[in-house]
Order: structure tokens, then C-alpha cells, then sequence
């Protein structure tokens, strides 16, 4: 699958040019690479604040992977990355500055958000954000909860020699001893994308870039640290100064910055502190520094050094909370894409809440899964009818196929001769409208294959290569009863109509002896594919899948509520652990249906035919002669709306309504343009009528292009009415045509 990956880099440090040129060679890779976009940021200032704020930081904007699927009005993810790298230069101005205490000083978290533009996209521009090397935890007043991580970073600060290095010591240890010593710290942060997805306005290529600068408004960022969604529910920082006055609601992660006016586009916070102070009991959580990082691209100069750095941001000096705006003057440029993605025109026919896909962060994706069933023949009202022959195409894509491969691989149960498979398990709910059954549950129990080209012969190597794979399944029979003398439609269930799964069990944890939990799914086509300990879940629906509210965990049990909590899966005949795990995610998702689509329509089978007796054929009725219409009109007029009323009469000897049709013709020939040949044209085209006998009607009607062309210039015209009747003879009258 190709895929266009791009960096931003540069700004006027030269310890970033370096930096970021490596960057660039590094990020290139495969694919159409665009020209370098300068980064530069703002930052807290040094030993002169009034000149110092611009950051000799390394900053870009990329994406690596394989692409998602994405069709017109199709919404997908996309996961792009930030690459930072915090130089020495800067670390040292953040000392000068007096951010850093002397000694260790704990790097809590960086928390980036990125304004994300999205071109040929209903959304257009959307925020990203991303948590990264969190220290410490929430205290709760004798413990200190930490994260799962254990490297400690820290930024060591010597105040006499002005100089600052970074240091990483094992959590796990007691020992004061850093495991190893940088000049800078460097990284990837992964963007979060859960509830952000984009949808696709046409086929026209879509590019991701960094949003123009300025385009995040106001940017709320107070007490984002560590927390996994920027829906969650924000800590407090009510005592800052004194843990012990209150140590149950005084969390050391909340930022006192509450919303910032960013200059730029990508805007980075970072939380440093004491080391000294962590985890104990009267902590002084005042010495915890927050700084920020406001990256445009293009170039920043300070311009107004009278106006003070205020890492509130572009907000006027005289309002609250009060920023610097003046102080800068932004020479912004266009961002260059970073990845570009081509809709395709037909979006896939089911969407799947995908087990696999969301470790790679596209958690909902598009598959190709079509139904195909032969000639259904005809049921027989009032007996069951059975429906048989029914496939399932399934097609695999290469990111499909190559999760697979990873799963099977990390735990050695790939297979030789570069195939992959393992069993298969898919729940079908059917609708069959017209039917006393309704909705039926069918089951699949079957393998999937796929193979994989390996050049090195190293799995794992990266040069393996996955071909999309199609995969059909046979659908077992289902019986159907009528309802009725109607047609049978059988298709594919609304979601959420399959009651439970029942008897999964899973290799993750437990190891060889598995787990055992039932699932609720979402859809109405649940597939279980075995890949090596953990199996691949796909719930799956025709119609629209969201990610309404990413507060919600995931979980592969299905739709029911996180709340009441069952206890954790454990092997068959197991001891019940004390542990529990939510329910299911339901609230997670918000899934919009298509409407029904069948499979198949069985019609009735005909009635055996009913040979009716012979017919009495009655003598036929005398047919009265025609009889002629009279036209009583004896001069024409034509209105302003390009009509000509005509009368007709009817005689009262007739026995039957005079019918027939009446149009108006030229009666000497004439020319419709010069040097044309004269002939006799119709002025009026036919009108049908029909008089009851004894009584008479004026007829409308409307002049002809020829008829208006004649008269044009003209005050009258002669012109001859006929009368078509339905038998007999015609009629006609030569009468004059005046002019509008």
C-alpha cells in the first residue's frame, strides 16, 4: 500500500539545523517526500527574556504506516506523530530562566496539541493531542501511584556552571546512579485519535498538514496531563503548596494555566519539578514549573521587547488572563502535506469495530464483505421454505493481513512456506421479512488463509509484503416459514440483533489453558478469527460506526454498560478472581444503520391455473351512425397567453357524444423564413373534444411555432378549422385569424 510521508523541520538554532536535517533524511522513506517546512517556536526565555524566546528546540509533524481505508462519506483516522527533540540549548535556557531548581529536576509529561488540516474533508481542520514520559502519579497520601514506564527522566541543572544534562535512572532501583546521560532529550509521540475521524467531501485526493498558524483559537490546556482522553474528567489543584492539608484532592499533575491563545499550530506544554519533592508526605508542589512551546510554521522574531513573554499567548496586555500579543511578528508559511490519502468513490459495505486494527489506532474500519446467492426458486404459501447456497466474499486488505502476521509472529506459531491461517468463528444474524421467524442466527465455523512474499527470508525483518486476499465463505441453510402469500426477503440483520456469543475463549494472559467470556456484539456479523494467543474480533454493520464518546473504554465484550463490572475472564474450571472488568463499552459508539438491503427475494409459487367456463358472447349492439359536428366559431381571435378559442357543436339528433380532434391550418401556403419554400403550415396543433349531444364547447388551442412565426407581422390571417371526428367525415370552415 503506498503512502506519502513528509517532515516539518528547522529554524534559525543551529543546533536544530542538525538535528532536523536528520530528521528529514530519516523521515523521508518511500513514497513523493516535499520540501523541509520551517518550524520555529516560542518558548520560555533565558538569562535576557527580552530576547530570548525563541526555542532551540527540534519539532516536525509525520506519519509512518500503512494508509486507511477511506471513501466518499466514509469517516476514517489517520494517527500521525509528533518528533521532538529538546536540545541542550533549550534545556539550559529553561535554567537561565529559572524554571529549573538546582539538581535533578523531574520531567513530568509533555503534552502536545497539533491543529490538524485536512483538505477535500467535511471537518477541514481538527485538534490532535498527545501525552508522553509521565513521572510521577497521583499522590493519595501514603502511596505514590506511578506509571507502568520504568525509566525516570530527569533534568540535572547546575546553576555555578550553567549547565544542564539529562539523565534516566531505573524506577525500579533504589540506586541514585543514572542508568546513562544525554545532552537532550528526544522522541515520537503518538497523536491520540480516538473520537476524531474525517470524512471525505469527493475522490479527490486528501492532504494532511499542520493547520495555518493561528488556527487554534483558544486552546484549552489546563490539567491535560496523563490523562487518556481530553473528555475526561479534569483534576484540581487546590493546595499546590501543602500536600498534607489535603492530600486526597490535591492532584501534582494539574497545569494552573487554564486556556492558552497559541501563535501557532503545534503547542506543547511540559511539567518539570523538584526530584527531591516526589512522592513524600508535605511535598512542595509550588516548585513545579510549567513551561510551553508555541511552534508556527515558518519564523518568529521579537519585535516589541517592551511587552513581556506571557505564555498565555496572543491575547492583549489589558484583558484577563492577560498574553503578549505585539510582541512577536509571525512570518508564517504553508505547511507542506505530511501524508496524502485518495478516497475511493464506492465506500465498503460494512463497517467493523475492529480488535486488531485499534492497537495501530484505527479502531473502526471499512471491509469489503458482500453476500451472493443463487436463484431462490419459489416458496409455497403455508409450508416452510429452506434457503441454501448462500456466500460470503470477504476480502482482506494488506494492513488486515499484516496485523495478523505480527500477531502470529510474536508468538512463534507462524506457519512455514510464507501462508498464514488459523480457525474462524462468524455469527450471522438474518432478517427474513415476511417470515413468522424474523431474525436467525446462523453459524460459520471455518479457517482463514492468506500468504505473504518475504524477500530475506527473516520474518519480522519489515520487507515482508501482504497481497489483498479474497476469502468466501459458505453461509449454512436457513428455514424459513411464511407469513403469508407475499414475498420472502431474507438480508442481513439490524445491528445489535445478535443476542449474546457465547463459549469465546482466549490464549492472551491465561497462556495455553485460555479464558472464557461471552460477548454482545454491536452488529450483526460477528467474526472470531484465532491469530496465536489473542484472537481477532470483528463486529461488525451495514451503515455508519462512531466513536461518540471516548471516555468509554474499549472493550471486545460487546455493547453492554461498563457498569455493573463481571468478574475477569479465567480459564474454564478456574477459580473466580477477585479482579473485575468492565462489562462491555457500551455508550462508546453511536452506529447508524443503512436501511434493509436483502439477499435474496423468494417470491410465491403461482397458483395452478383456473380453466374458466366458455363464454356467452352477446349479440353485439347496432352501431349508430356518425353524426357530423358543427363549428359555430365565424372569426378567431388569439389571446396574450398564444391561445384560439373555437366552438363546436353537437346535434341533438345524435345518439352518442360528438368525439374527435380540432386544429387550425393555413389556408393559402406560406413561407416560415425567406427563401424558403411556401406550403401550408398548422397553426394550431390537434386538441381533442368530446360534446354531449344538443350541446356545444369551445375549445383552447394553442398556437404552433409555425402558427406564431405566420402571424408575426401580420394583423390577420385567413385559416381553415378542421374537425377530425372519431368516424365520419371531416368538417371544415374558413374563417379570419386576427392578431394578438
Amino acid at each position: 500500500m503506498n503512502h506519502l510521508k513528509t517532515v516539518y523541520l528547522r529554524r534559525r538554532s543551529a543546533a536544530f539545523v542538525a538535528v532536523g536535517a536528520a530528521a528529514c533524511l530519516a523521515g523521508a522513506g518511500a513514497g513523493t517526500a516535499h520540501a523541509a517546512t520551517p518550524l520555529a517556536c516560542i518558548g520560555t526565555g533565558g538569562a535576557t527574556p527580552a530576547v530570548d524566546n525563541i526555542a532551540p528546540v527540534g519539532m516536525d509533524v509525520t506519519f509512518a504506516g500503512d494508509l486507511p481505508d477511506a471513501a466518499v462519506g466514509q469517516r476514517f483516522s489517520i494517527r500521525p506523530t509528533v518528533n521532538y527533540n529538546l536540545s541542550n540549548a533549550y534545556l539550559k535556557q529553561l535554567g537561565l530562566a529559572g524554571a529549573l531548581d538546582e539538581g535533578d529536576n523531574n520531567l513530568n509529561a509533555v503534552t502536545f496539541w497539533v491543529k490538524v488540516r485536512g483538505t477535500n474533508t467535511v471537518e477541514q481542520q481538527q485538534v490532535l493531542r498527545a501525552v508522553v514520559n509521565p513521572t510521577f502519579g497521583r499522590y493519595n497520601g501514603t502511596t505514590q501511584l506511578g506509571d507502568r514506564t520504568k525509566t525516570s527522566t530527569r533534568i540535572h541543572w547546575n546553576g555555578a556552571t550553567q549547565t544542564a544534562t539529562v539523565r534516566y535512572y531505573d524506577r525500579d532501583s533504589a540506586s541514585t546512579t543514572p542508568q546513562r546521560i544525554e545532552q537532550q532529550i528526544a522522541g515520537t509521540a503518538q497523536l491520540d485519535t480516538t473520537g476524531v475521524a474525517w470524512t471525505p467531501s469527493s475522490s479527490a485526493p486528501i492532504e494532511f498538514s499542520v493547520a495555518p498558524a493561528g488556527s487554534f483559537g483558544a486552546l484549552p490546556v489546563g490539567a491535560q496531563w496523563r490523562r487518556a482522553s481530553s473528555t475526561a474528567a479534569a483534576p484540581t489543584l487546590a493546595n499546590p503548596a501543602n500536600l498534607t492539608a489535603s492530600p486526597a484532592t490535591n492532584v501534582p499533575d494539574a497545569d494552573p494555566l487554564t486556556t492558552a491563545y497559541p501563535y501557532g499550530s503545534v503547542y506543547a506544554r511540559l511539567a518539570v519539578g523538584n526530584a527531591t519533592d516526589a512522592g513524600t508526605a508535605g511535598a512542595d508542589w509550588d516548585d513545579l514549573s510549567h513551561v510551553s512551546l508555541d511552534c508556527v510554521t515558518g519564523d518568529v522574531e521579537v519585535t516589541n521587547s517592551t511587552i513581556a513573554y506571557s505564555d498565555v499567548g496572543k491575547r492583549a496586555q489589558d484583558v484577563a488572563p492577560a498574553g503578549d500579543s505585539g510582541r512577536y511578528t509571525v512570518l508564517a508559511s504553508v505547511a507542506v502535506p505530511f501524508v496524502r490519502v485518495t478516497p475511493a468513490a464506492v465506500a465498503k459495505p460494512m463497517t467493523c469495530i475492529d480488535h486488531l486494527g485499534r492497537y495501530i489506532s484505527r479502531e473502526v474500519n471499512p471491509y469489503q464483505m458482500v453476500f451472493r446467492a443463487p436463484d431462490p426458486g419459489t416458496f409455497k404459501p403455508g409450508s416452510p421454505y429452506t434457503l441454501g447456497g448462500v456466500k460470503l466474499d470477504v476480502t482482506l486488505d494488506p494492513a488486515v493481513i499484516k496485523g495478523l502476521y505480527d500477531n502470529l509472529l510474536s508468538y512463534q506459531v507462524l506457519p512455514s512456506e510464507q501462508r498464514l491461517g488459523k480457525s474462524l468463528k462468524m455469527w450471522i444474524a438474518l432478517e427474513g421479512r415476511g417470515t413468522t421467524e424474523g431474525v436467525q442466527i446462523v453459524r460459520v465455523d471455518g479457517s482463514w488463509t492468506a500468504t505473504f512474499q518475504d524477500p530475506d527470508g527473516q520474518p519480522g525483518s519489515g520487507d515482508e509484503i501482504f497481497p489483498e486476499t479474497p476469502l468466501t465463505f459458505d453461509v449454512p441453510a436457513s428455514t424459513w416459514t411464511p407469513a403469508g402469500n407475499g414475498p420472502i426477503s431474507v438480508g442481513l440483520a439490524q445491528p445489535g440483533t445478535i443476542p449474546v456469543v457465547s463459549g469465546l475463549v482466549g490464549f492472551g494472559h491465561e497462556g495455553a489453558a485460555g479464558a472464557v467470556y461471552d460477548a454482545f456484539p454491536y452488529g450483526s456479523l460477528y467474526i472470531r478469527a484465532e491469530t496465536g494467543r489473542y484472537g481477532e474480533t470483528l463486529d461488525c454493520s451495514r451503515g455508519a460506526v462512531d466513536i461518540s464518546n471516548p471516555s468509554v473504554a474499549f472493550s471486545n465484550l460487546g455493547r453492554k454498560t461498563p457498569s455493573p463490572q463481571i468478574p475477569t475472564p479465567v480459564a474454564a474450571g478456574a477459580p473466580q478472581p477477585t479482579t473485575t472488568v468492565a462489562a462491555g463499552s457500551g455508550g462508546r459508539y453511536t452506529i447508524t444503520p443503512k436501511p434493509f438491503e436483502a439477499i435474496t427475494v423468494v417470491p410465491a409459487a403461482a397458483a395452478p391455473p383456473v380453466i374458466p367456463a366458455p363464454p356467452v358472447t352477446p349479440a353485439p349492439a347496432p352501431t349508430p351512425a356518425p353524426v357530423r359536428s358543427t363549428i359555430t366559431s365565424t372569426a378567431l381571435k388569439v389571446t396574450k397567453a398564444g391561445k384560439v378559442a373555437v366552438s363546436v357543436a353537437c346535434p341533438a339528433a345524435a345518439k352518442v357524444a360528438c368525439t374527435g380532434t380540432a386544429q387550425l391550418r393555413s389556408v393559402a401556403p406560406v413561407a416560415l423564413r425567406k427563401g424558403a419554400k411556401k406550403a401550408i403550415v398548422t397553426v394550431a396543433g390537434k386538441v381533442r373534444y368530446s360534446v354531449a349531444p344538443g350541446k356545444a364547447k369551445a375549445l383552447s388551442l394553442g398556437l404552433s411555432q409555425a402558427g406564431k412565426t405566420t402571424l408575426k407581422g401580420r394583423r390577420s390571417l385567413k385559416v381553415k378549422i378542421v374537425l377530425t371526428p372519431a368516424g365520419g367525415k371531416l368538417t371544415t370552415k374558413t374563417v379570419t385569424l386576427g392578431a394578438s
